[in-house]
């Protein structure tokens, strides 16, 4: 699966798919936690302008 970087950013998503949070350990032994998120689906949402 490719890698799509979303480059317009203050623009809202609705994102659809799952979410992994994995637990692992440094070199110094730190537990460290690494979430990933697997969307399925992406739509960007067009927000009117508020005055």
């Amino acid at each position: 699966m490719a890698h799509r970087e979303i480059r317009d950013q203050g623009h809202e998503a609705l994102l659809e798919g799952r979410i992994y949070t994995r637990k692992w350990q440094d070199k110094d032994g730190t537990d460290r936690y690494t979430t990933e998120i697997t969307a399925d689906h992406h739509h960007h949402a067009q927000l009117e302008e508020r005055r």
